[in-house]
């Protein structure tokens, strides 16, 4: 589509505003409860009805043979402003014995209850997300990424080489679709 010039500030398609990244976003969590990592990125949208488009990508370790365990699993949070906006669960697996989101079913289904698939220990896997709101405001976002176990002993896992990129992008004179 086109972009035309409406007036000094619409434009009637869409188009990038701003372009905001932290790079090298590393650090650990070994508790249940959501541990900020890496640096934070501050935007403030220059339009009410704007789209912040959050990508991130980084890689995840978990443990070695002294804090790492069998049927651990972690998560990844996206957080705008101390609010959690976006999680990815289940990292590195799945509990115990696994469950309706796991490859191998529930407890009594197709294998023996509280089966055990190895060890969560010296494994690293590679994350990532893409994620757009719409704050409806021109109030500053700060975005950040936090870690967090699902096991209550405080396993560890290890971010590295974590990029957070928000991106403001317009929206023009046209209406958004869709839930908002």
């Amino acid at each position: 589509m086109a972009l035309t010039k409406i007036t000094k500030h619409i434009v009637h398609g869409s188009m990038l505003i701003q372009y905001k990244y932290a790079a090298s976003i590393a650090g650990t969590s070994s508790g249940t409860a959501d541990t900020q990592v890496g640096a934070t990125v501050a935007m403030t949208p220059q339009y009410a009805d704007s789209i912040l488009e959050n990508h991130f990508s980084g890689d995840v370790h978990a443990g070695t043979t002294a804090n790492g365990g069998d049927g651990n699993h972690f998560r990844l949070a996206l957080y705008v402003n101390g609010t959690k906006e976006y999680e990815q669960t289940e990292l590195m697996g799945g509990p115990r014995g696994g469950h309706q989101a796991t490859h191998h079913g529930g407890n009594g289904n197709r294998v023996y209850a509280n089966s055990v698939y190895g060890y969560l220990y010296n494994l690293r896997q590679t994350v990532g997300f893409t994620h757009n709101m719409t704050p409806g405001n021109t109030n500053a976002q700060t975005s950040d990424i936090r870690l967090a176990s699902y096991d209550a002993s405080g396993k560890t896992m290890t971010l590295s080489n974590g990029f957070l990129i928000v991106k403001e992008i317009s929206i023009g004179i046209t209406s958004l679709s869709g839930a908002q």
